[in-house]
């Protein structure tokens, strides 16, 4: 699905009297460490649409361009701390 702009996995649904809820897992929940990498959004028709799979696949590609880059970082910490002993 597609949830304004980013896009993720239907897992779960949840219908009460008052709502609906939408258990939501996407690469963006992983990149920002959530836990299970996902969350319930309510549903507001219009906000939470199907997408199609090259969407998906290139939203996939973004994310995990950015955790590359966050280890890379990361590493760079441990080769200081190598580096100074």
């Amino acid at each position: 699905v597609k949830v304004q702009h980013w896009h993720g996995i239907v897992e779960d649904v949840a219908v009460s009297s008052e709502r609906i809820m939408v258990l939501v897992k996407s690469p963006k929940g992983v990149w920002r460490n959530q836990r299970d990498a996902s969350e319930w959004l309510e549903y507001m028709e219009g906000q939470i649409v199907p997408a199609n799979k090259a969407a998906i696949e290139e939203d996939i590609d973004i994310h995990a361009d950015r955790i590359r880059r966050m280890l890379a970082e990361i590493e760079s910490f441990r080769k200081i701390i190598t580096e100074r002993g």
